[in-house]
């Protein structure tokens, strides 16, 4: 799960940016909080059940901020499959 993400130097993001899902206090409350935030665990850790990217050039700033988004999925991905194969292997030798 990613919480929070941080990107800088990349396309058109000179300075670090910062999109985050963590939940803050809201000021003005239209809908239930229980449509827009959810607890993670025990720990009391509220995030955000989506986000909105928004602004002047949100088209390419949304373009952009995808790009290393995917790709550090795809580095998840491949960890965790890595992971699964090493222990489907450790089951043979044993």
């Amino acid at each position: 799960m990613i919480i929070q993400f941080t990107i800088g130097n990349f396309l058109s993001f000179k300075e670090q940016s910062t999109l985050s899902l963590a939940a803050s206090a809201l000021k003005e409350i239209q809908v239930p909080a229980e449509d827009i935030i959810f607890s993670v665990g025990t720990a009391g850790l509220l995030l955000m059940k989506s986000a909105v990217v928004y602004g002047a050039n949100a088209s390419v700033s949304y373009t952009h901020l995808t790009l290393p988004t995917k790709r550090i999925v795809e580095i998840l991905v491949v960890a965790v499959s890595l992971k699964k194969k090493k222990k489907k292997k450790k089951k043979r030798i044993r």
